[in-house]
């Protein structure tokens, strides 16, 4: 046999091994006989996950998780809000698509099938909890569910009294006790949790977990990011603020840990795919404001995927992709087609160039190195922001007209989106100083 013949079997044999390879990390991520649970946690930011590299230890129990979980490190919200992201979220559509863009909005159009509707046709039993108004049944979020559990979704959450701090816990209660009664059926279970929400209040020791020496004057109770804001007088106020949504954070973790616990305890960890996500994330000044909804930068975008299987199976994910995708993947996972309506894809198997967002008429596009901001104002007129976010990851400098090149090339891809969602969209070009509304 010539060196030649060796060479192509040794290329052959490199080729089936590496096929069988392939075909195992997909069956790993495929479980079309396992339990599904979809935890949607909002106002968490991915960048204050500790798993995503954050300075402070406010996840230790999903960290845990995330070591032996798929984590996909660029994943960004199609909203800056819960409502239009929860409607991402169910319908793989974007928010100017299935139409939950104020709290005025309708329930989205019966004809758009939500993903928990195409569980439930596939042999899977639902129920979801909800602690929060923007993910009820009034804008059609309990459809394809048999069991819909709201209650708490319309207390005044600014108050911490028993409902701001047991809102997680009274979810995460009402949902075990479903789990007990439907353990021995597939099952798909959505809990939504509010808790990190201004005014970022959370029971001792979480309170002031991470911030326990400070002596000044803020005090968040009752109060909307607006009056939070404009109770801020000096560094160290704002410091501990960002302190205590982490402590915020921490208190969630926790509540999260017991919950995996209790899975474990029943033996349904085993056989339960486990997705835990942020909606949307927060602001603390860096802007020039706290909150989230009127801007669509980096900081209120950029949030945490983890899914967890049965197998254990670790890998980290860099490509990006948006919340748009996570039904479409779910689907995958659970080994069912996909409605046509779906704009979302396969996390698993793609991956998209840019990221579009939007917040009525704001417009973004975002990928791990930079980000064009575009807003419609005035009547006739944009403003235009680019972030190179290698460079410049906090975006504090505007560099939209230095490459008039590049300019142009995301001005198309801006274009392309915003047909795509039947936006109009002139590229009228204007200073990079001009300031962002």
């Amino acid at each position: 046999m010539s060196k030649y013949h060796v060479l192509f079997a040794i290329i052959l044999v490199f080729l089936a091994f590496a096929a069988i390879y392939l075909n195992g990390q997909k069956e790993e991520f495929n479980c079309d006989n396992c339990n599904i649970i979809l935890i949607q946690i909002t106002v968490l930011r991915a960048d204050h996950v500790g798993y995503y590299g954050y300075f402070r230890n406010t996840t230790p129990n999903i960290d845990n998780l995330a070591s032996k979980s798929v984590v996909f490190s660029n994943v960004y919200s199609q909203a800056t809000w819960t409502l239009p992201s929860a409607g991402t979220i169910f319908t793989s559509l974007y928010p100017s698509q299935h139409g939950l863009v104020t709290q005025e909005s309708p329930s989205f159009d019966k004809s758009f099938a939500t993903f928990a509707e195409v569980l439930q046709n596939n042999s899977y039993t639902t129920a979801g909890f909800v602690d929060h108004a923007h993910v009820s049944a009034q804008y059609g979020f309990a459809r394809g569910f048999a069991y819909w559990d709201q209650k708490g979704a319309f207390e005044d959450k600014r108050f911490p009294n028993e409902t701001k701090y047991s809102g997680i816990e009274k979810v995460n209660g009402r949902a075990e006790d479903w789990i007990l009664q439907n353990k021995g059926k597939k099952f798909f279970l959505f809990l939504h949790y509010f808790n990190l929400h201004a005014p970022y209040i959370s029971p001792q020791p979480y309170l002031n977990y991470f911030d326990p020496s400070y002596n000044g004057s803020l005090n968040t109770y009752g109060k909307l990011e607006s009056d939070i804001q404009a109770n801020i007088k000096n560094p160290n106020d704002l410091q501990h603020l960002i302190a205590q949504y982490d402590g915020d954070i921490r208190y969630v973790d926790s509540e999260v840990g017991k919950l995996l616990n209790f899975l474990d305890k029943e033996g349904l960890e085993r056989k339960t795919v486990i997705i835990i996500l942020g909606d949307h994330g927060e602001e603390f000044m860096q802007h020039g404001r706290i909150g989230h909804t009127l801007y669509l930068y980096k900081n209120i975008l950029h949030v945490p995927v983890i899914i967890h299987f049965p197998s254990n199976a670790h890998m980290l994910v860099n490509s990006s992709s948006g919340l748009i995708d996570v039904p479409e993947t779910i689907l995958k996972i659970a080994g069912i087609n996909s409605p046509l309506q779906f704009e979302g894809i396969d996390m698993f198997n793609q991956s998209r160039d840019f990221v579009f967002s939007e917040y009525l008429d704001s417009y973004s596009i975002i990928n791990p190195s930079e980000q064009l901001i575009v807003k419609y104002w005035n009547g006739t007129d944009f403003s235009k922001e680019l972030y190179n976010l290698t460079s410049d990851p906090n975006e504090t400098r505007n560099i939209y007209g230095l490459n008039p090149d590049h300019d142009d090339y995301l001005n198309s891809i801006m274009s392309s989106y915003l047909l795509m969602t039947n936006h109009s969209y002139q590229n009228i070009k204007i200073s990079p100083l001009q300031p962002y509304p």
